[in-house]
């Protein structure tokens, strides 16, 4: 469900931006939309305006943060579910980064300096 309402707050965002917007100006109306409806405050929204992703949130206030990923890798085990989220870089096609969830919950990220639109908090 909250996949869902984020799917549709980033088309509404996509839309209010228009076809000549830039990828930052879709993002910033996401990250607006997105705290404003689901009551976002502190420390969170901060780090979401600011496209910050921290240790231990869910998927949603990351994809919040710096937007929908390129690519998931699904690896389900028993007892947990491990996603790997991946952004490709905003200025170089071979460079990626990573942000990896266990059971809903980001966990680690891995190269987020090769991606321009994220930075990590612990």
């Amino acid at each position: 469900m909250r996949r869902l309402l984020l799917l549709l707050v980033f088309a509404a965002a996509t839309i209010t931006a228009g076809c000549a917007g830039t990828y930052q100006a879709k993002l910033d109306e996401l990250q607006k939309t997105y705290v404003n409806s689901q009551g976002v405050t502190g420390e969170d929204r901060r780090l979401i305006m600011n496209e910050t992703v921290k240790i231990g949130w869910p998927r949603s206030h990351v994809e919040a943060a710096i937007g929908p990923p390129d690519a998931v890798n699904i690896t389900t085990t028993q007892g947990s579910q491990r996603l790997q989220l991946v952004y490709k870089s905003l200025k170089s096609q071979y460079r990626e980064a990573y942000v990896y969830l266990e059971n809903g919950k980001v966990t680690a990220v891995q190269n987020a300096e090769t991606v321009g639109r994220l930075s990590v908090m612990q």
